[in-house]
């Protein structure tokens, strides 16, 4: 099931961002490109689009790659943020 909720810009660095509802229905902001990971948990953690948390390795995308053990997800966004994360102050 797909838990993205909708799509907007970083409020901190002004990127494109997706939000993610997980399964601890907390809601996760990431960045809007998925990307394709291995598994490793030794790796970074990365959110799937059905709202799960797996960490693991980015490679390539799948079409240069032809092992199946690839999974698409997103990076959390405050990982990677110039911006800092920074959220919207409440009004």
């Amino acid at each position: 099931m797909n838990r993205i909720r909708k799509t907007d810009k970083c409020h901190g660095c002004g990127q494109f961002v997706v939000f993610i509802k997980c399964t601890n229905n907390k809601t996760v902001t990431a960045g809007a490109v998925p990307v394709y990971i291995r598994q490793d948990p030794n790796g970074e953690m990365y959110v799937t689009e059905d709202g799960r948390f797996i960490w693991g390795f980015q490679v390539g995308d799948a079409f240069d790659d032809p092992d199946t053990n690839l999974i698409r997800c997103y990076e959390p966004h405050k990982q990677k943020c110039p911006g800092g994360g920074r959220k919207r102050r409440a009004k």
